[in-house]
């Protein structure tokens, strides 16, 4: 909940609580809250959640109706229940009663906007009030959807069927955890649904091809941690499909995931296991991120997946490299002739020769942007010996080195680029990891700050040894605020701020 609205509720409720008191110590006071129309504080109490705003129900005969008109309604069992004794299931009734006598006093004329429904008692025994609200919400036009049908960390048999979503023309996001995902035979179509959402979803024959069959608004798809009968072969395809994301997390099971999408472009997937990618059709893919626990992919991307989208404009993931020094062969040159945009993190504390990297930047001759996140590697091994000729990166502009401890192979690697690239325009080397969150959005973790002394050492060794004239060299000691973080808000100081802060800037 975003903290003004809090401020305006709570400041609504203050106020509103000092007048009532007023009035019973018979001070004459006006009554401004009562003044305001029933607009307005329709609009405050609707900022608040579900439960206080029904409780405030009972402060007067004017507001006995208001929680009736609220857009955004949330249901939790743990508001009317004990979810941590035993006996929930049995007192599951009172949460399905409640949610009955909701449904029979909101008017029709009062539309629904997101409904959100949290409850770990219901079962098949609930199947017709769940089909009954499903039809509430569609005529009262919700159009976000929330079920989370949550049973002492199981999952309910409760079975959610997809001929539920053409009960709700108005539905634009759906969102499912912990239940089953029936699919449903008929060919109907859905106009509305554009985002889909599941988490620890068991997904039945049939279930995903449905959802992509009958969805020709889908736009982004988020499958996390589902089950599917094992060593499925998924197909993602359709011949209305519009999706543009498909984001699949933890997911086991898989064997093959094969794409025909002419409109998809980002791509996520991370896995305990690896998969065997299928791309057919994919014209429009721009974006992907890759992420294989404890095995090492490089060979995977800079082989197959290169000559499978030789189109690629960003590229993330996430190795564990096998070998020191990673290059077991030659690398395609301009294998990614497209790419702008990669993101390289090593997320476990193996010695590789970062030195080994500069042909995998080779391959990518429009690179604009690049990140690494060594995460505290150390090298002890013989140095990798440097390509003999040196490649010009003529549209590398901006270099971000986190996790930097300041080791001498670490440096090596920062002078390559400082030195290679003509058009830098900034490089950003910090203590901090850079991890990716998923979804487009990445994370700082704070690490221990640079002794003075390793400080130095990277200042001395890397001042002025930038072949671009309008290089900025940002060297950040300390953790990274919100303001400081590179590529959001930016956020750099005058030189005096600098060096008290222990960060320097050097041109």
């Amino acid at each position: 909940m975003n903290p003004a609205h809090v401020i305006i509720a709570v400041s609504a409720i203050a106020v509103l609580t000092i007048l009532r008191r007023n009035h019973r110590r018979r001070i004459s006071s006006k009554d401004f809250i009562n003044e305001l129309p029933d607009d307005i504080l329709i609009s405050i109490i609707t900022r608040m959640r579900t439960k206080d705003s029904t409780r405030m129900s009972i402060l007067s005969k004017r507001w006995r109706n208001f929680y009736k008109f609220l857009p955004d309604i949330e249901f939790r069992c743990r508001d009317l229940i004990d979810c941590s004794s035993k006996a929930a299931q049995d007192d599951s009734n009172l949460m399905v009663e409640a949610v009955d006598r909701f449904f029979s006093l909101r008017s029709e004329n009062s539309k629904i906007r997101y409904f959100s429904f949290c409850c770990c008692g219901l079962s098949k025994s609930h199947a017709h009030h769940f089909e009954r609200w499903i039809c509430s919400l569609g005529k009262l036009g919700v159009e976000e959807l929330v079920l989370d049908f949550r049973c002492f960390t199981h999952i309910s048999d409760l079975p959610f069927s997809f001929s539920l979503v053409y009960e709700m023309p108005s539905l634009k996001s759906l969102k499912l955890d912990l239940c089953y995902l029936q699919p449903h035979m008929e060919k109907t179509q859905c106009n509305s649904l554009q985002i889909v959402i599941l988490h620890n979803v068991f997904v039945l024959a049939g279930g995903l091809e449905c959802i992509l069959s009958t969805c020709l608004s889908l736009h982004t798809l988020s499958i996390d941690s589902c089950y599917f009968r094992p060593k499925s072969k998924l197909s993602v395809s359709g011949q209305n499909l519009q999706l543009k994301s498909l984001y699949i997390l933890d997911c086991t099971c898989i064997e093959s995931i094969r794409f025909c999408a002419s409109n998809l472009m980002t791509f996520e997937f991370k896995s305990p296991i690896t998969v065997d990618f299928i791309f057919e059709h994919v014209p429009q893919l721009q974006s992907i991120f890759l992420f294989v626990y404890n095995i090492d992919i490089l060979p995977y991307i800079f082989g197959k997946l290169g000559q499978d989208l030789p189109r690629l404009k960003s590229l993330a993931f996430a190795v564990a490299p096998v070998l020191k020094n990673m290059c077991k062969g030659p690398i395609e040159s301009n294998l990614f002739s497209k790419l702008k945009q990669l993101d390289f993190r090593f997320y476990k504390y193996t010695g590789v020769d970062l030195i080994s990297v500069i042909p995998f930047l080779q391959s990518c001759p429009l690179l604009q942007e690049f990140h690494l996140d060594t995460s505290g590697m150390i090298y002890t091994g013989p140095s990798v010996k440097k390509p003999a000729i040196v490649v010009h990166h003529s549209e590398l502009k901006k270099v971000e080195l986190s996790g930097f401890l300041g080791t001498q192979n670490e440096l090596e690697f920062a002078l390559y680029v400082l030195k290679s690239a003509v058009g830098l325009e900034l490089m950003h080397i910090n203590t901090c990891r850079k991890v990716y969150g998923g979804f487009g959005s990445w994370v700082y973790v704070d690490k221990t700050p640079w002794s003075r002394q390793t400080y130095k050492t990277i200042h001395r060794q890397l001042r002025g040894q930038a072949l671009s004239k309008t290089a900025r060299l940002v060297i950040q000691h300390e953790s990274l605020r919100d303001e400081d973080k590179w590529g959001r808000s930016g956020g750099y100081y005058d030189i005096k701020t600098l060096q008290t802060n222990f960060k320097l800037v050097c041109n």
